[in-house]
């Protein structure tokens, strides 16, 4: 397997574990139920912020060479 091939699959799963630690400090401060609910607004805003660039880029297809 190449360098980048190896950096590309050791990434993620150490950016998960790092996000967990923090998750988890968040967690026992804020409480479970709150992170959750948090976490579903954020993962709704992404989807939002994504749905509009795909429209933006149909509106604005045309100007792209």
């Amino acid at each position: 397997m190449s360098f980048a091939s190896s950096l590309i699959l050791g990434f993620a799963p150490g950016l998960a574990g790092i996000t967990m630690i923090f998750l988890d400090k968040a967690a026992d401060i804020i409480g479970i139920d709150r992170l959750v609910h948090i976490e579903l607004i954020l993962a709704a805003f992404i989807v939002f912020v994504l749905f509009i660039f795909i429209i933006t880029k149909k509106t604005y297809e045309f100007l792209i060479l």
